[in-house]
């Protein structure tokens, strides 16, 4: 698979998730739900080595850590929307 189709994946889990889950109401709810996506990445490498479902995980732990900065970083961040 190459950049341009992980990346159109990731946007697309991302669009999925904002439509089917309210947004984060805290770092800690972030943090809860991205470290969730890695412990089900952890299953999938230890359990069953299935490299399908590990790129599925990470497209959700790219997609969930796209949604911790604009649900709370961006959103509320003391920087405007801005990176430093």
């Amino acid at each position: 698979m190459d950049s341009e189709l992980i990346f159109k994946s990731v946007l697309d889990e991302y669009q999925r998730a904002s439509r089917n889950f309210n947004d984060y109401h805290s770092y800690h709810e972030g943090y809860a739900v991205i470290k969730e996506e890695l412990d089900e990445l952890w299953y999938e490498i230890m359990m069953t080595g299935n490299k399908r479902n590990m790129e599925l995980e990470l497209i959700q732990i790219m997609a969930t850590s796209m949604r911790f900065l604009t649900n709370l970083i961006y959103k509320y961040g003391d920087h405007n929307g801005k990176r430093n």
